[in-house]
């Protein structure tokens, strides 16, 4: 699966595919990168407005992830063919059982969740949610890997933001439950 992933890795990278705020599990991209943007965006500001930022950490992300969805995803992105056949290969009837000494629990089949194992699973995650990047937002969008910040600057009235905030939660909490 490592060449699997490097082969996607390298497609999507050339095809510009990944929205350009998000900061997790890419090459040349990591915390210090999300970091220097954010700080210098809010030394950027003028002192007289007002700046806020809601900040959202999607707990257990990779067990969340729709696979039927992310297939969806994978296909309209351009993977297609046997490409896309090996990833539903690789994603659909897996189980998972608990083993303690000589005793085994029953298995359980696993509809939802991508492996965190550490080379397809991150990237199979960033083809998920990549589509946030595209929403319709009051403020601006960073991702880095499973955590999100929406960051509002240069605001004139602190009741305004709070609205704008409320409504782009709305909008969040509605992208993540499709």
């Amino acid at each position: 699966m490592y060449t699997t992933s490097k082969r996607m890795n390298k497609f999507y990278e050339q095809h510009k595919f990944f929205y350009h705020e998000q900061y997790g599990f890419r090459s040349n991209s990591n915390t210090a990168t999300a970091a220097t943007n954010l700080v210098c965006k809010q030394y950027s500001l003028d002192n007289s407005k007002y700046c806020a930022a809601i900040f959202i950490d999607l707990c257990k992300a990779f067990d969340t992830v729709d696979n039927v969805i992310l297939l969806k995803k994978l296909e309209a992105s351009g993977i297609r063919g046997l490409p896309l056949m090996l990833m539903e290969s690789y994603l659909t009837n897996r189980y998972q059982f608990v083993k303690i000494g000589n005793s085994t629990s029953s298995k359980q089949k696993i509809g939802t969740g991508v492996p965190k194992e550490v080379f397809l699973g991150p990237l199979l995650f960033l083809v998920y949610i990549n589509g946030i990047g595209k929403l319709k937002l009051h403020g601006e969008i960073k991702l880095y890997a499973e955590d999100t910040t929406i960051f509002y600057s240069n605001q004139e009235n602190p009741e305004v933001t709070f609205k704008y905030m409320q409504e782009d939660l709305n909008v969040i909490s509605k992208y993540f439950k499709l």
